[in-house]
């Protein structure tokens, strides 16, 4: 289970280092808007999505270590 909370918070810190918020809303969202520029993601927004991201990524990496030292301790 360690195993897999840890890939799990790996995989969240990479993605939110890495992706582009703002090329996915264009490529995924942008064409169900008539004027796309006026609902563009604002860069607050994107600042918010990625400190969501490093939250579930720090949450997954205690939880990691929580069941690495329980299963130490067993």
């Amino acid at each position: 289970m360690a195993v897999f909370t840890g890939a799990f918070a790996v995989s969240f810190f990479a993605y939110a280092l890495l992706a582009d918020p703002r090329g996915q809303w264009w490529r995924y969202r942008a064409r169900h808007f008539e004027n796309p520029e006026a609902h563009e993601p604002s860069a607050a927004s994107i600042k918010w999505w990625r400190g969501a991201l490093m939250g579930v990524a720090a949450i997954l990496a205690w939880q990691t270590v929580n069941l690495l030292r329980l299963a130490a301790a067993s």
